[in-house]
């Protein structure tokens, strides 16, 4: 009897134990998968310029190539306004876990130079990669009657303070680009903001605001159907989309080079590795073909860069845009 008792407790032991071990296995792996995997939802993609812009166009090239990588819904955000801040401010609030990204360009720089904006990319951001350069095109409607801007310059010397031109806002790469051309010109001109690229098109088409200064991409169409005439390009270079417009360089002004760039950024405090996976995918998609020749035809230049390459690259075109400002010898407003 005391035998077969003993038998009966080890053998209850013993089952108790392995059924204890199974337990602590099974929630030891549940613990080790806590981890959710990478991405678990939708991608919001915040573009903080309004639909229809050059921005816009940019993220609507990214976002099916990237929801295809990564297997999730990839969710386009425009919020517009205070040129591009309330965006920013948006996406620097999400939850740092790489399901918000920000597109943002070079106009980020310059609020932060003018204390315009409470978010700084340098700061509140991860970068990820420079995705395009984006030239500043000068074009001109044909009341104006000029077609180089070598024509233009003597004609706003002969009316000072009487032409208008039209960019996407105050404070952004056109509006600064149109101070420094200005200034090194020895012209005055009138500037009419508006609060995106598509907004101006209806007065410059029309005429009521005679020059615009805004990024390729958003020139491209006008130019291409005849309604504007392209003067000038603000690149170092001539671009594929209008590879017979020369640069402000050519045409009078030697050592004029301003563009502006679009790139990608995650909330500061976003884990490295998924930083790492996005930067991994945006530069797979920059180096497909098609995706070179859509960005090509929009007047932008592909870049692709590493994230140690573009986060020197921002501290360094900060410091340059600062100086460009300076030179602008006019405020921003």
């Amino acid at each position: 009897m005391i035998g077969r008792a003993r038998r009966r407790l080890l053998l209850f032991t013993w089952t108790a134990g392995t059924a204890a071990a199974l337990v602590f296995a099974t929630t030891g792996a549940a613990a080790d998968g806590d981890a959710p995997r990478y991405p678990n939802r939708s991608i919001r993609l915040i573009v903080s310029f309004p639909a229809g812009g050059a921005m816009d166009s940019l993220a609507r090239i990214f976002a099916p190539e990237l929801s295809s990588a990564l297997g999730q819904t990839v969710v386009i955000e425009n919020h517009p306004g205070a040129t591009g801040s309330i965006g920013m401010e948006i996406a620097a609030r999400s939850p740092p876990d790489g399901h918000t990204l920000l597109f943002a360009s070079s106009v980020a720089l310059i609020d932060r130079t003018l204390a315009a904006s409470s978010f700084g990319l340098t700061r509140d951001f991860l970068p990820i990669t420079r995705l395009v350069n984006v030239p500043i095109v000068i074009a001109a409607t044909g009341s104006l009657k000029v077609s180089t801007l070598a024509e233009f310059v003597a004609l706003a010397r002969r009316e000072p303070g009487k032409l208008a031109y039209a960019t996407n806002g105050i404070g952004t790469t056109s509006h600064l680009a149109a101070l420094i051309l200005a200034r090194r010109a020895g012209i005055s001109l009138v500037h009419v903001p508006y609060g995106g690229s598509r907004s101006f098109y209806a007065d410059v088409i029309g005429g009521e605001v005679p020059l615009v200064f805004a990024s390729s991409g958003s020139l491209a169409a006008l130019i291409g159907n005849g309604q504007v005439t392209a003067l000038a390009v603000t690149s170092g270079e001539c671009v594929a989309a209008f590879p017979n417009l020369p640069t402000v360089a050519e045409s009078g002004f030697p050592g004029f080079e301003l563009v502006s760039w679009y790139g990608v950024f995650a909330p500061a405090g976003t884990p490295p590795e998924r930083v790492e996976r996005l930067h991994g995918e945006f530069a797979r998609i920059l180096r497909l073909p098609r995706i070179r020749e859509s960005l090509e035809s929009l007047g932008m230049v592909p870049v692709g860069s590493t994230l140690a390459q573009f986060s020197a690259e921002l501290r360094i075109d900060e410091a340059r845009l600062a100086k460009l400002i300076r030179e602008a010898g006019s405020p921003m407003d």
